[in-house]
């Protein structure tokens, strides 16, 4: 995050930071396990990574939920959008169940800081929940 950070500041180049967390991941795995859970955390990275660019990174932030770090994003709406309704359509549990993301996303914006951009991010996650789930929501700043 730092060297995005910089290389934002540096170049005033749109970067985005999303966390993504797994819709009602704890049902997999009190319905299927751990190890089945594990299955499907693989599957989703599998999923994500395919439709990230080369220097896109993807982190696991903890349990199910993700980072997601990209520089130089353009068409940042689009590209949420695309990825999210990807994941929805590729990820189901053993039984077929569709397994939906939430995401929280925060565009860089001048001035911010690793933890200020964290919690932007955050706050979007929590927003997206609340709205119940199966979407992204953008950071206003």
């Amino acid at each position: 995050m730092e060297a995005a950070l910089s290389n934002a500041e540096r170049n005033g180049v749109k970067h985005l930071l999303a966390i993504l967390d797994l819709d009602y991941f704890k049902t997999v795995n009190d319905k299927f396990g751990h190890a089945v859970g594990d299955q499907v955390l693989k599957r989703f990275v599998a999923i994500t990574t395919s439709h990230l660019g080369k220097n896109d990174r993807l982190y696991r932030f903890g349990g199910e939920e993700f980072v997601l770090l990209i520089p130089e994003m353009s068409e940042q709406d689009e590209f949420i959008q695309n990825l999210r309704m990807a994941i929805k359509k590729e990820l189901t549990t053993p039984d077929g169940k569709e397994i939906t993301v939430s995401f929280g996303v925060a565009p860089w914006v001048p001035g911010t800081t690793t933890d200020t951009w964290l919690q932007r991010a955050d706050e979007a996650l929590y927003l997206a929940k609340q709205r119940g789930r199966d979407c992204a929501v953008f950071s206003n700043q």
